[in-house]
């Protein structure tokens, strides 16, 4: 998480001139039940052009390009033996991360995903899903915006 805040330091500093880009975070806890679920960032730290949206946890960036797309859910409840991300582009899965324990043990902890998406500047949008192989579980949003984030900055080539 040092290296997120690093970054959201430098680019709301100025220090990156990288954007559009945003950092999004859950301002409580979600529940989630056995499926693939939105997770709902709701709280910006920063949206430098107004393209994250959260009502709809949307990000649709207005400049063509490559974007590095970023997301981290903490998930204590302990409960269950895996955690399953996947990032949707237009509605549908564009990259996915499982993280599982073996044997009897259950996950407690962060799982993260990172990747490169191609955005057309117009239309193109990601959004976050998450789930838990437990019958229902939760997001745990935690004293501050680095425990469960999402977060994208426009790559420059």
């Amino acid at each position: 998480m040092a290296i997120t805040k690093l970054i959201a330091d430098s680019i709301t500093s100025g220090a990156i001139g990288n954007t559009p880009s945003f950092f999004a975070y859950m301002s409580g806890n979600q529940s989630i039940s056995n499926a693939a679920t939105l997770v709902q960032f709701n709280t910006e730290l920063y949206d430098t052009d107004g393209c994250y949206d959260t009502s709809t946890y949307k990000f649709t960036p207005t400049s063509a390009g490559k974007y590095l797309i970023n997301f981290l859910i903490h998930d204590d409840s302990a409960s269950g033996t895996s955690q399953n991300l996947w990032l949707y582009k237009n509605g549908s899965v564009h990259t996915y991360r499982y993280t599982g324990c073996s044997g009897s043990s259950k996950f407690t902890g962060s799982t993260q995903l990172t990747t490169v998406v191609d955005m057309n500047g117009s239309s193109d949008y990601v959004q976050a899903y998450y789930k838990q192989n437990n019958a229902s579980t939760t997001i745990v949003a935690g004293s501050g915006q680095y425990d469960s984030l999402f977060t994208g900055v426009k790559i420059i080539t």
